[in-house]
């Protein structure tokens, strides 16, 4: 019997063969890169738009959220364990829009967003 591969080889294999997958992937490229052209404000305005929509109307994985929470915080009440998942997923929606502006910034912009200080790495290492 021939080896099979790990489900990613086979995934990378596949990728493609599906002309909706393709059709799909052509039709939101674009648009994502248009979307990481604008200035990072903007940017936040539409994580705030996708905070919105997900936590609020979609409410995805909510009830897997506040149990996670649950376990994670027995003594917190109820409220706060409600301003924590929505601070999560707030922090989840500004994180994408930050992820996505870096398909257009230089390497200049993200030096100068990005500090390092790897003192404490050198101490450990």
């Amino acid at each position: 019997m021939p080896e099979r591969g790990s489900g990613r080889e086979r995934a990378e294999r596949s990728w493609g063969r599906n002309p909706i997958e393709v059709i799909v992937y052509l039709a939101v490229a674009p648009l994502l890169r248009g979307l990481a052209c604008l200035p990072l404000a903007a940017l936040y305005r539409v994580s705030d738009l996708a905070f919105w929509v997900v936590y609020r109307v979609l409410r995805l994985r909510r009830a897997v959220v506040r149990d996670n929470l649950r376990g994670s915080f027995p003594d917190a009440t109820p409220a706060e364990l409600e301003r924590i998942a929505e601070r999560c997923y707030r922090n989840l929606c500004d994180f994408a829009v930050e992820w996505l502006k870096l398909m257009t910034m230089s390497e200049a912009e993200i030096r100068d967003r990005v500090k390092v200080d790897l003192a404490i790495a050198h101490q450990l290492h």
